[in-house]
């Protein structure tokens, strides 16, 4: 750096903590850090001090200055950076303590009166006033003209959407995105998830709801929502995951960040793989967090506390990572397979058999964003109870032609709603004559796995076990029906049985429901106030034969085994 800019950049950090930054200096400064890596280095010195100072002196009640890196274009080239954040010598913060406390009253004053001015009300609602800049309390400024980055160039693209109506802000207003190609500027979207591909190779996925700002090549600011980050290659190394408390760097790694920006205010960092080099805004501490750490900082003072990584949380891929499981099943030739992949227009489960009996997506009451994790790493369909009443219905599908019934499926229970559904082909009210093929789900208000039948001298037959779903966890459920016998297996393992008289179920109760029971001869939820599952149904087979006990076992075991290799790690802790 010579040192007319060395003086250019000086002035430039003065006017901004004093709150003076015009939009014409906020570019210069822009194309100083593009020119001249070093410019950034500096820049970050002199965020930390003002972070240091604030958590020293507790003068600087929001300090603007802190905010603001994410108002710089693009970075053509980051600096050399050593594999850990370094921290700070004493040398460094006894300088910068000299000048903040000879000009703390003025700077405190103006930075103060700033943020007062530029601060947007949290309580906003992006949904409902588009012309609003999404906000936190916690936010970085943007000025009129957003973002100073090269305009119209393609930092990353879009290479899988599901239900995401993607907005941009445009001046004052905000407006749909019709292309994949995404430039730098400000981003939400309310529903769905998103993921983003660089050239470099790094690739994102988010989750609704979601704001977010890209900056750069390697450089995303995360307001809102959650994010999965994948960087494979040398080239993608070092991308920045910017949130309202700190800045995260990839050391070459897999890792997730939340953002809860409404109530609580607080940012969550996951390290799946690898290594991730974290530095906090708002206080002096330097973390490095390695495989299976995480960690939450809130935004008031950026202070980390430490925190057991989650692996069910955050969707790491749109796929399922092994086929073993799938093709297991596809041995048995169900007649129907639900395998919750997110694909097509979001409100469809494909039926992996043939291009029929497809099940639609329903949601009751607001948005829901319907996906989340599966069981082996894919993803499957997420149900929320009562909150927005999500099901799924098939309007018809094909009945077993004999005696012989297995269902199965793999669930995730958030609690044990009353009569809790997970798939059920059955009318309402105890009528014999309303008895379709099978009742799969929850018992009463007891939270028990059961499921029932009718049989051929139509008996309501029950097989439930003695004990409630335990929540927080994938379980492998089946129920076996025979000529004598109804069957119920968890994890492998029977854990009640019934006896029967075959199976007797109405074909004229065609419906199949998922996440609910439907009212007669309707494609409605029998009622309102319960039977709506919450958590996760995933790889819903429907198969015409009895599988044995060890077929059972074995679906189990593979699946177990075919888990995400996080999960098994998780574990192992």
């Amino acid at each position: 750096m010579t040192d007319q800019h060395h003086d250019e950049l000086e002035q430039l950090l003065l006017k901004m903590d004093q709150g003076e930054l015009s939009d014409a200096e906020m570019r210069r400064l822009g194309e100083m850090i593009q020119e001249e890596p070093t410019v950034l280095e500096r820049y970050l010195d002199h965020v930390e001090a003002e972070s240091m100072l604030k958590d020293s002196f507790g003068a600087f009640p929001n300090a603007e200055a802190i905010s603001q890196l994410v108002n710089l274009p693009p970075v053509k080239s980051l600096a050399p950076a050593k594999e850990s954040v370094r921290g700070w010598s004493d040398h460094h913060f006894v300088a910068a303590s000299l000048v903040a406390v000879f000009c703390l009253v003025a700077v405190g004053y103006l930075i103060g009166t700033q943020t007062g001015r530029e601060n947007v009300p949290s309580d906003k609602n992006v949904a409902n006033q588009l012309d609003e800049l999404p906000a936190t309390d916690i936010q970085p400024t943007l000025k009129e003209n957003g973002p100073t980055a090269l305009p119209g160039v393609t930092l990353c693209q879009i290479t899988h959407r599901t239900q995401a109506d993607l907005r941009v802000r445009k001046h004052d207003s905000f407006s749909q995105v019709s292309t994949d190609d995404l430039s730098a500027g400000d981003y939400y979207f309310d529903e769905g998830n998103l993921e983003l591909l660089y050239e470099s190779g790094a690739k994102m996925i988010l989750q609704s709801p979601a704001q977010f700002r890209l900056i750069s090549s390697k450089h995303l600011f995360l307001e809102k929502g959650r994010i999965n980050v994948l960087c494979p290659t040398q080239q993608s190394r070092g991308f920045i995951v910017e949130t309202p408390s700190s800045l995260a760097k990839d050391l070459g790694t897999e890792f997730a960040v939340e953002v809860a920006a409404d109530k609580v205010k607080q940012d969550e960092f996951h390290v799946f793989t690898g290594k991730v080099s974290l530095r906090p805004k708002l206080s002096p501490y330097q973390l490095s967090l390695s495989q299976g750490e995480a960690t939450r900082l809130d935004h008031a003072t950026s202070t980390p506390a430490g925190i057991d990584v989650d692996l069910k949380r955050f969707i790491r891929s749109l796929s399922s990572p092994s086929s073993a499981y799938r093709e297991l099943i596809l041995k048995h030739n169900p007649s129907v397979y639900y395998e919750m992949t997110d694909k097509g227009d979001g409100l469809t489960l494909y039926n992996e058999i043939e291009d029929q009996y497809h099940a639609k997506v329903v949601q009751s009451r607001q948005p829901n964003n319907h996906w989340a994790p599966g069981f082996n790493g894919g993803t499957s369909l997420h149900l929320d109870g009562m909150i927005s009443r999500t099901y799924a219905v098939v309007p018809d599908y094909p009945k077993a032609p004999g005696n012989e019934l297995t269902v199965t499926a793999w669930i995730y229970a958030e609690s044990r709603p009353c009569w809790g559904s997970i798939a059920k082909n059955w009318g309402h009210k105890d009528d014999p004559k309303l008895r379709g093929e099978f009742h799969f789900g929850l018992y009463r208000v007891s939270g028990n796995l059961e499921a029932s039948i009718n049989d051929q001298t139509d008996r309501e037959v029950f097989a439930i076990e003695p004990t409630p779903l335990p929540l927080h966890q994938w379980h492998h459920v089946a129920l076996v029906v025979d000529d004598h016998h109804l069957s119920l297996y968890r994890n492998g393992e029977l854990v009640a049985q019934s006896e029967c008289e075959g199976l007797n179920g109405n074909p004229e109760i065609k419906p199949l429901a998922i996440g609910t029971k439907l009212g007669n001869h309707s494609l409605k939820p029998a009622v309102n106030n319960n039977s709506f599952w919450d958590g996760r149904i995933d790889h819903l087979a429907i198969i015409h034969q009895s599988l044995t006990a060890e077929e059972i076992k074995q679906l189990h075991t593979t699946g177990r085994a075919s888990m995400d290799r996080r999960d098994s790690f998780a574990q192992s802790q």
